[in-house]
C-alpha cells in the first residue's frame, strides 16, 4: 500500500489492518520490519532510522517493550 505522504506498506494485513509480518517505510525515512498487531508494531520487529541507529527487540502496542538492543551510527 502506498500513501500520498509518501508512506508504504508491505506485508500481511487483517480485517484492513496491518497485522502479522510487514514492512513499512515512514515518509521521514524510519523503515520497520517485523510484526504487527492490529495496526501496531506488536512482537519482534527492526526499526531503522533516518540517521541510521537502529533497534531490534520487542515491541507492544508500538512502543519498545522488553528485550531488544539499539545500535548507534
Amino acid at each position: 500500500m502506498n500513501h500520498a505522504d509518501g508512506r508504504v506498506y508491505e506485508g500481511n494485513w487483517k480485517y484492513g489492518e496491518l497485522h502479522g509480518w510487514g514492512k513499512k517505510t515512514y515518509a521521514d525515512g524510519r523503515i520497520y520490519v517485523g510484526n504487527w498487531k492490529y495496526d501496531k508494531k506488536h512482537g519482534k520487529g527492526k526499526m531503522t532510522y533516518a540517521d541510521g541507529r537502529i533497534y531490534i527487540g520487542n515491541w507492544k502496542d508500538d512502543k519498545k517493550h522488553g528485550k531488544g538492543k539499539i545500535y548507534l551510527c
